[in-house]
């Protein structure tokens, strides 16, 4: 896979696009330097849509401490697309607990074809890193993760806690 060519301009490096072989899906890698690299980072980065806040809400309905804490960080995250399918990276601007341990939370539904797509929380540290939407054979997204039926689903062992 090629990463993204960076070039340096305005003062800080910036990203081209580049499709990911045989997908057309592109990459993008947005590297931050310098001494004001935590507002740059912040600059790219936006509120949530409605209907990602929507979809995010659908999937954090569990009952455990991680699930607590991700939903109150969603009034002052911010995000960015990071691909075709809708991904989203978080941007946390609260005090990141270190967790030794994440809580996956995972659904899959059946695209317009028959195909499976996955949706997935990333966590570090114990905070939102990343929703992810992929389908299994790359192909173009029909049917929006925010239209689709699914099930979330999580580790039993966790609702314990």
């Amino acid at each position: 896979m090629n990463l993204a060519v960076s070039k340096w301009a305005e003062g800080r490096f910036i990203s081209i696009p580049e499709k990911v072989p045989g997908t057309g899906n592109p990459v993008v890698r947005t590297m931050f330097q310098g001494a004001d690299m935590e507002q740059q980072k912040q600059d790219a980065f936006r509120a949530l849509r409605e209907e990602e806040r929507q979809l995010l809400a659908r999937l954090l309905v569990f009952e455990c401490a991680n699930v607590l804490r991700w939903r109150s960080e969603l009034s002052s995250s911010r995000v960015r697309t990071i691909d075709d399918y809708g991904s989203l990276e978080f941007y946390v601007a609260i005090d990141k607990p270190i967790v030794s341990r994440s809580t996956p939370i995972e659904a899959e539904y059946r695209d317009a074809d028959g195909v499976p797509v996955s949706i997935l929380i990333h966590t570090i540290d114990g905070s939102l890193a990343e929703l992810e939407i992929v389908k299994a054979d790359l192909g173009i997204l029909s049917l929006r993760p925010e239209k689709a039926d699914f099930v979330p689903t999580i580790q039993p062992s966790e609702l314990a806690k």
